[in-house]
């Protein structure tokens, strides 16, 4: 049952890839791509755990991964947010401080040690990504104009994904 998730995560997102492909809507295109990314990072880490516990691989922190994972996930989902919906030139420039923050984080998890390694890049850049969507929301509130089902619907998933996601991250790092 381990690699359930990963089934799953991965035959959605293949047919998310090819639903989509055809489809007129550009958001909904990156986001089935942002999956099937997911579901690439989520079959390299099982892969990675699987072979260290055979010791095929020894000495590989799958820390480098999630700090990975997290980098890639706020330029995808940044971009999409800025791109699409928000404009903003201060968007790339917060973007870009905490990319830069989470390749430092990268290079220096290892100084505590792995035991001791606290993720606040990836709260930090967690926070960022749930700003950016609360920002958007309330912008199409402003606005004054009909809603749109679909930029709707994604900040609102993102929105749960990325609170849900920090609030595990200050939990496991932090208390």
């Amino acid at each position: 049952f381990t690699y359930v998730n990963t089934f799953i995560l991965l035959i959605s997102s293949v047919l998310s890839v090819f639903v989509l492909r055809n489809s007129k809507s550009k958001v909904l295109k990156k986001v089935a791509y942002y999956l099937l990314i997911c579901s690439s990072f989520d079959i390299i880490t099982n892969s990675i755990v699987f072979l260290s516990n055979r010791e095929i691989i020894e000495g590989f922190s799958t820390i480098i991964l999630s700090i990975i994972f997290r980098l890639v996930e706020l330029l995808i989902i940044g971009y999409l947010i800025n791109e699409h919906w928000l404009k903003s030139k201060m968007v790339w420039v917060l973007m870009m401080c905490s990319s830069i923050y989470l390749v430092y984080d990268l290079f220096t998890f290892e100084s505590k040690g792995v035991l001791n390694y606290e993720a606040r890049a990836q709260a930090v850049a967690n926070l960022l990504l749930l700003v950016l969507i609360i920002a958007n929301l309330l912008k199409q509130l402003r606005k004054g104009k009909e809603f749109n089902v679909t930029n709707q619907m994604l900040s609102m998933v993102f929105l749960a994904y990325f609170s849900i996601h920090l609030i595990y991250t200050v939990i496991q790092n932090f208390i």
